[in-house]
């Protein structure tokens, strides 16, 4: 700046910003003068809270909490359209009153024991800026910071620890080619080799997931931070050949991130809104909106704060404090090597970052080919066209394509301006098997499709089930009233024929040993009962003839006795005649006797 007015350094100016130099071949950084002079008469000891991360993530918003100042309210402005607020880097102090009173009764010792700047880089990955700027700011904000804030949205992923991974090799090459530069001489360039790592903090915004590892345990972000640096596995066939694989990569970018930060840490932010509309005006500065912010989301960001204070290193170089003198020396001299060129122009060092951001668009088509597969909903009612495994291998074959079409418009370096194609055609002259990350995106598909599978046969197996539960109950039904194995017969074959009919999915065929046993089980029952029946049936026949013959026996029996009777009456009779004749002879033979004695 040409103005000799001095600065307020306790309200926001722009510390770093760039500018035209028609004698470079790129864009140079400036350090504003006002800001030399007035943080050189600085004879304490300085420590440096730098924030860095996607543009429109809310780092002002974060920084505006920690200086204990609202935007608005000279804090650092805050927006929410798709123009980057801060260009450069801004900077301001933190006013210790004004962060003891946003944390009443709280000791927090970082800020009582040196003076602190607040830096505010410009968002990374924004429209008007290239990728090596974006690597440039990283670097400032690396080398400017004794505590580092790296603010991402979401989780730890694999593209965000390539593209920090990136810049923090691109800044140890800073120092290694800087060292060179100065031969072993003295001078300020020593300084940047000189200065101790910062302390570094991962602050995920807008974070969802659990906490907790694969068997239930309870873990601190700063454990899914450590989690997310370990030593991922080597592939068994990379350690029989030999050579390199994705996984060595992978290894590299996380020794490469552990090395440069010793001292980390992690804090999750949950979401501070749930309408978007709000999270809008959230970051246009409304203050309303401000009051109504989530309660969780406080609690993150107030221990979030609580813990950038409780240990706040002051810059160092070989464990020396820096004052504001010696501090602005440093930056001096970090601004001067980028400004020559000490970080190479990313071409075919971002292939990384395109690399991951390939993965983002290749993670944005499983989001479309799930989202499509969900339409099939399988399975279908009865008398719509079933849903089979051909309709999803259809859209596998559109993915595969527009797989195809990612990667060879990433491999022309079209990144920043790709879309998601929505026809899904295979360009001409590409070979899908050819194609980098193919196998892993395969393996997804593959994943996908024996879910989808799986989900297909459960959900067939449920239906099918259902319709011959139903088949069954009329059935037997039936069953009941049928009276002969040719009627039973005719039933079984009709219950057969509705069930493959009706029946649809991999699973159809599953119910049918469940169909054959309840014909089995009802064509068993039937021979009983129709045994049962004509068992009865002669028992009956034959009870009656039975009971016939008893009848007519007692009968028969009833007239013998009564023809005893009469005989035994005319017995009797007989008798009675014999004996009143052996009387009446008596009295004739008396008569007789008397007749003879007369004469």
């Amino acid at each position: 700046m040409a103005s000799n007015q001095p600065i307020d350094l306790w309200k926001p100016f722009h510390f770093i910003s760039l500018a035209s130099d028609s004698s470079a071949q790129r864009p140079q950084f400036r350090i504003n003068e006002q800001a030399v002079r007035a943080l050189e008469k600085m004879r304490v000891p300085i420590s440096v809270v730098g924030i860095v991360g996607l543009y429109r993530t809310g780092k002002s918003y974060v920084l505006n909490r920690l200086s204990g100042r609202q935007s608005g309210a000279g804090g650092f402005a805050l927006g929410s359209t798709i123009e980057p607020c801060t260009r450069g880097i801004w900077a301001c102090l933190v006013d210790p009153d004004a962060v003891r009173r946003e944390f009443p009764g709280v000791d927090l010792p970082g800020i009582q024991t040196s003076v602190c700047l607040l830096l505010d880089t410009e968002g990374l990955g924004s429209y008007a800026a290239d990728r090596t700027h974006d690597a440039s700011v990283f670097a400032l904000a690396i080398r400017l910071s004794s505590l580092l804030v790296y603010n991402s949205v979401g989780s730890i992923d694999e593209g965000a620890l390539e593209k920090l991974g990136l810049v923090v090799e691109l800044t140890r090459q800073l120092s290694t080619k800087d060292k060179a530069n100065a031969g072993g001489s003295g001078g300020k360039n020593n300084l940047i080799d000189a200065l101790d790592s910062p302390r570094f903090i991962w602050l995920l915004r807008d974070f969802s997931l659990k906490l907790e590892t694969s068997d239930g345990r309870k873990i601190t972000p700063a454990e899914y931070l450590e989690h997310a640096l370990q030593v991922v596995p080597e592939p068994r066939a990379a350690l029989a050949a030999g050579g390199a694989s994705a996984s060595s990569s992978k290894n590299q970018t996380r020794a490469s991130i552990s090395r440069a930060f010793p001292n980390r840490g992690c804090h999750a932010l949950r979401r501070p809104v749930r309408d978007e509309a709000d999270l809008q005006a959230l970051g246009r500065g409304d203050r309303q909106i401000e009051q109504a912010l989530r309660p969780e989301f406080l609690t993150d960001v107030d221990a979030f704060i609580r813990d950038v204070y409780r240990e706040l290193p002051v810059v160092r170089a070989r464990g020396v404090p820096m004052n504001g003198q010696m501090y602005i020396d440093y930056v001096e001299a970090v601004v001067k090597s980028i400004n020559a060129g000490a970080l190479p122009v990313l071409s075919s060092t971002y292939a990384s970052v395109l690399s991951s951001q390939k993965a983002r668009m290749c993670e944005a088509l499983l989001q479309e080919f799930d989202r499509q597969v969900a339409h099939l909903s399988a399975p279908v009612p009865a008398g719509t066209p079933p849903v089979q495994m051909d309709d999803f291998d259809q859209l596998l074959s559109r993915a595969r394509s527009a797989f195809a079409h990612i990667s060879i418009m990433y491999a022309g370096d079209l990144a920043e301006t790709a879309s998601l194609p929505g026809d899904f055609a295979l360009p001409a002259g590409s070979e899908a098997s050819d194609l980098i990350g193919w196998r892993a995106f395969e393996r997804e598909l593959l994943n996908r499709r024996q879910n989808f599978e799986r989900a297909l046969t459960d959900a067939s197996r449920t239906v099918c089930i259902r319709l011959a539960e139903e088949l069954l109950d009329d059935f037997r039904d039936e069953c009941d009233s049928l009276d002969s194995w040719d009627l039973f017969s005719a039933a079984a074959d009709e219950l057969l024929s509705k069930y493959d009919r009706a029946a649809i999915g991999p699973a159809r065929h599953l119910p049918h040993r469940m169909l054959m046993r309840s014909i089995v089980d009802s064509g068993s029952a039937l021979a009983a009962a129709l045994a049962r029946e004509e068992r009865q049936t002669l028992e009956r026949s034959f009870q009656a003839e039975l009971d016939h013959a008893t009848t007519r026996a007692r009968r028969l029996e009833t007239e013998a006795e009564h023809s005893q009777k009469t005989v035994d009456r005319a017995r009797a009779e007989a008798t009675r005649l014999n004996n009143e004749n052996i009387a009446l002879m008596k009295s004739l033979e008396k008569v007789a006797d008397a007749l003879t004695d007369m004469r």
